[in-house]
Protein backbone atom coordinates (compact mmCIF):
# COMPACT_ATOMS: atom_id res chain seq x y z
CA UNK A 1 0.00 0.00 0.00
CA UNK A 2 1.21 3.58 -0.85
CA UNK A 3 1.14 6.25 1.90
CA UNK A 4 0.14 10.05 0.95
CA UNK A 5 0.90 12.69 2.64
CA UNK A 6 -0.74 15.69 1.93
CA UNK A 7 0.53 18.91 2.93
CA UNK A 8 -2.38 22.06 3.66
CA UNK A 9 -0.27 25.14 3.22
CA UNK A 10 -1.35 28.68 4.85
CA UNK A 11 -2.45 31.53 2.31
CA UNK A 12 0.71 33.33 0.84
CA UNK A 13 0.94 36.92 1.79
CA UNK A 14 0.66 38.18 -1.90
CA UNK A 15 -2.43 35.97 -2.67
CA UNK A 16 -6.29 37.37 -2.73
CA UNK A 17 -7.15 38.88 0.95
CA UNK A 18 -9.87 40.34 2.75
CA UNK A 19 -9.93 41.31 6.11
CA UNK A 20 -13.24 42.20 7.92
CA UNK A 21 -13.24 43.76 11.47
CA UNK A 22 -15.76 44.18 14.23
CA UNK A 23 -16.04 46.72 16.32
CA UNK A 24 -18.40 48.60 18.99
CA UNK A 25 -18.87 52.02 18.96
CA UNK A 26 -20.72 54.93 20.81
CA UNK A 27 -23.74 57.47 19.25
CA UNK A 28 -20.62 59.79 18.26
CA UNK A 29 -18.65 57.27 16.41
CA UNK A 30 -16.13 56.59 19.45
CA UNK A 31 -15.04 52.78 20.08
CA UNK A 32 -16.12 51.72 23.37
CA UNK A 33 -13.77 48.90 25.07
CA UNK A 34 -16.93 48.12 26.75
CA UNK A 35 -20.50 48.36 27.66
CA UNK A 36 -23.29 48.84 30.48
CA UNK A 37 -25.97 47.89 30.90
CA UNK A 38 -29.05 50.06 28.93
CA UNK A 39 -26.05 51.40 27.15
CA UNK A 40 -26.91 52.38 22.84
CA UNK A 41 -24.51 51.22 20.88
CA UNK A 42 -23.69 50.19 17.11
CA UNK A 43 -21.75 46.78 15.82
CA UNK A 44 -19.60 48.12 12.96
CA UNK A 45 -17.89 46.06 10.36
CA UNK A 46 -15.22 47.26 8.36
CA UNK A 47 -14.06 45.65 4.84
CA UNK A 48 -10.44 45.66 3.46
CA UNK A 49 -8.41 44.50 0.46
CA UNK A 50 -5.47 43.76 2.30
CA UNK A 51 -3.11 42.64 -1.13
CA UNK A 52 0.01 44.70 -1.33
CA UNK A 53 -1.46 46.81 -4.60
CA UNK A 54 -5.42 46.16 -3.67
CA UNK A 55 -8.02 47.68 -6.05
CA UNK A 56 -10.57 47.09 -3.08
CA UNK A 57 -13.39 44.89 -2.39
CA UNK A 58 -16.10 44.60 -4.51
CA UNK A 59 -18.56 42.73 -2.84
CA UNK A 60 -18.94 41.05 0.23
CA UNK A 61 -22.04 39.93 2.66
CA UNK A 62 -21.72 37.70 6.39
CA UNK A 63 -23.77 36.68 8.44
CA UNK A 64 -23.09 37.86 12.11
CA UNK A 65 -24.29 35.94 14.99
CA UNK A 66 -24.82 37.06 18.93
CA UNK A 67 -26.35 36.17 22.04
CA UNK A 68 -29.68 37.25 22.11
CA UNK A 69 -30.28 37.87 25.86
CA UNK A 70 -26.97 39.60 26.14
CA UNK A 71 -27.98 42.64 23.80
CA UNK A 72 -30.94 44.08 21.43
CA UNK A 73 -31.11 45.27 18.44
CA UNK A 74 -33.21 48.72 17.85
CA UNK A 75 -33.02 49.17 14.30
CA UNK A 76 -32.15 48.22 10.37
CA UNK A 77 -28.57 46.94 9.40
CA UNK A 78 -27.75 50.21 7.97
CA UNK A 79 -24.90 49.97 4.93
CA UNK A 80 -21.75 51.80 4.31
CA UNK A 81 -21.62 54.33 1.55
CA UNK A 82 -19.19 52.75 -0.55
CA UNK A 83 -21.48 49.77 -0.34
CA UNK A 84 -25.09 51.07 -0.97
CA UNK A 85 -26.15 48.58 -4.05
CA UNK A 86 -27.97 45.36 -4.27
CA UNK A 87 -27.97 45.70 -0.53
CA UNK A 88 -29.31 43.10 2.15
CA UNK A 89 -29.60 42.40 5.23
CA UNK A 90 -32.11 41.20 8.14
CA UNK A 91 -31.73 41.47 11.86
CA UNK A 92 -32.84 38.39 13.68
CA UNK A 93 -32.86 37.44 17.35
CA UNK A 94 -29.03 36.16 17.29
CA UNK A 95 -28.53 37.42 14.08
CA UNK A 96 -27.36 39.09 11.18
CA UNK A 97 -28.27 37.61 8.20
CA UNK A 98 -27.39 37.84 4.65
CA UNK A 99 -25.56 41.51 5.29
CA UNK A 100 -23.66 43.47 2.78
CA UNK A 101 -23.98 45.40 -0.27
CA UNK A 102 -21.75 45.86 -3.80
CA UNK A 103 -19.70 48.99 -4.82
CA UNK A 104 -20.08 50.77 -7.99
CA UNK A 105 -16.69 52.71 -7.24
CA UNK A 106 -13.54 51.64 -8.94
CA UNK A 107 -11.05 53.51 -6.67
CA UNK A 108 -11.85 52.29 -3.22
CA UNK A 109 -8.16 51.09 -2.90
CA UNK A 110 -6.55 49.23 -0.07
CA UNK A 111 -8.63 51.37 2.36
CA UNK A 112 -10.82 50.33 5.39
CA UNK A 113 -14.44 51.09 4.38
CA UNK A 114 -17.66 50.33 6.43
CA UNK A 115 -19.79 47.48 5.19
CA UNK A 116 -22.72 47.96 7.43
CA UNK A 117 -24.04 48.94 10.99
CA UNK A 118 -26.52 47.81 13.39
CA UNK A 119 -28.00 49.40 15.91
CA UNK A 120 -27.99 47.92 19.64
CA UNK A 121 -28.82 48.12 23.74
CA UNK A 122 -26.94 46.08 26.11
CA UNK A 123 -29.40 44.15 28.20
CA UNK A 124 -27.72 41.57 30.24
CA UNK A 125 -24.84 42.25 32.42
CA UNK A 126 -21.52 39.72 31.39
CA UNK A 127 -20.34 39.78 28.23
CA UNK A 128 -21.55 39.54 24.51
CA UNK A 129 -19.18 37.95 21.37
CA UNK A 130 -20.04 38.63 17.73
CA UNK A 131 -19.10 35.97 15.06
CA UNK A 132 -18.64 36.08 11.64
CA UNK A 133 -19.52 33.52 9.34
CA UNK A 134 -20.39 33.33 5.35
CA UNK A 135 -23.51 34.28 3.87
CA UNK A 136 -25.90 31.55 3.29
CA UNK A 137 -27.36 32.33 0.03
CA UNK A 138 -25.25 30.98 -3.08
CA UNK A 139 -25.76 34.76 -4.73
CA UNK A 140 -24.11 36.88 -1.65
CA UNK A 141 -20.17 35.91 -1.78
CA UNK A 142 -17.17 38.42 -1.35
CA UNK A 143 -14.83 39.35 -4.15
CA UNK A 144 -12.23 41.32 -5.17
CA UNK A 145 -11.90 44.21 -7.89
CA UNK A 146 -9.80 42.24 -10.77
CA UNK A 147 -10.40 39.03 -9.65
CA UNK A 148 -12.61 36.29 -11.01
CA UNK A 149 -13.35 34.55 -8.68
CA UNK A 150 -15.20 35.01 -4.88
CA UNK A 151 -12.75 34.81 -2.41
CA UNK A 152 -13.28 31.72 0.10
CA UNK A 153 -13.40 32.33 3.54
CA UNK A 154 -10.10 30.56 4.17
CA UNK A 155 -8.61 33.74 2.51
CA UNK A 156 -10.06 36.49 4.97
CA UNK A 157 -8.78 37.64 8.20
CA UNK A 158 -11.68 37.76 10.81
CA UNK A 159 -11.58 37.64 14.36
CA UNK A 160 -14.74 37.26 16.74
CA UNK A 161 -15.20 40.31 18.94
CA UNK A 162 -16.37 39.97 22.51
CA UNK A 163 -17.19 42.74 24.83
CA UNK A 164 -17.71 43.28 28.53
CA UNK A 165 -21.40 44.11 29.83
CA UNK A 166 -21.37 45.59 33.45
CA UNK A 167 -24.22 46.52 34.95
CA UNK A 168 -25.11 49.85 37.95
CA UNK A 169 -23.97 47.63 40.27
CA UNK A 170 -19.83 47.88 42.16
CA UNK A 171 -18.90 44.37 41.59
CA UNK A 172 -16.45 44.31 44.37
CA UNK A 173 -18.67 45.99 46.87
CA UNK A 174 -22.07 46.07 45.90
CA UNK A 175 -22.56 48.53 48.97
CA UNK A 176 -19.76 51.47 47.78
CA UNK A 177 -22.20 53.13 45.56
CA UNK A 178 -19.75 55.77 45.00
CA UNK A 179 -16.86 53.32 44.33
CA UNK A 180 -14.00 55.11 46.45
CA UNK A 181 -13.18 52.00 48.27
CA UNK A 182 -15.44 52.62 51.31
CA UNK A 183 -18.71 52.03 52.63
CA UNK A 184 -20.46 54.88 54.11
CA UNK A 185 -23.38 56.53 54.98
CA UNK A 186 -22.71 58.66 51.77
CA UNK A 187 -23.18 55.44 49.97
CA UNK A 188 -26.75 55.18 50.71
CA UNK A 189 -27.51 59.03 50.64
CA UNK A 190 -26.74 58.68 47.36
CA UNK A 191 -29.22 56.05 46.29
CA UNK A 192 -31.98 57.96 48.49
CA UNK A 193 -31.39 60.80 46.79
CA UNK A 194 -31.62 59.41 43.15
CA UNK A 195 -34.76 57.42 44.10
CA UNK A 196 -36.50 60.90 45.16
CA UNK A 197 -34.80 63.04 42.29
CA UNK A 198 -35.97 60.30 39.53
CA UNK A 199 -38.09 57.27 41.08
CA UNK A 200 -37.73 53.70 40.63
CA UNK A 201 -37.32 52.44 37.38
CA UNK A 202 -35.97 50.39 35.03
CA UNK A 203 -31.90 51.05 34.79
CA UNK A 204 -31.66 49.32 31.54
CA UNK A 205 -34.36 50.91 29.61
CA UNK A 206 -34.02 54.72 30.79
CA UNK A 207 -32.11 57.96 29.08
CA UNK A 208 -31.47 59.08 32.68
CA UNK A 209 -27.92 57.35 33.19
CA UNK A 210 -27.25 57.27 37.15
CA UNK A 211 -24.04 59.02 38.05
CA UNK A 212 -23.43 56.21 40.78
CA UNK A 213 -23.23 52.25 40.93
CA UNK A 214 -27.06 52.76 42.96
CA UNK A 215 -27.78 48.98 42.43
CA UNK A 216 -27.27 47.34 45.03
CA UNK A 217 -28.68 44.55 45.07
CA UNK A 218 -28.03 43.64 41.23
CA UNK A 219 -31.73 43.68 40.01
CA UNK A 220 -31.20 46.26 37.20
CA UNK A 221 -33.82 48.89 39.39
Amino acid sequence: SARVTVQIEPPKANEDRVKFRLDVVGPNGESLPELRVGDPFYLVLYVQDVRPSGAGVATAYLDVSFAAESVTATGPVEHGPAYSTQTSGQVTAGQIDEAGGRTDSLSLGADEHLLFQVPFKARLRGSVTFTVDPADEAEHIVELEGVPEPIPPLRWTVDPLTVAISSFQNESQAEDVDDDGWITPLDALLVINDLNNRGARDLTDTDERPEHLIDVNGDDY
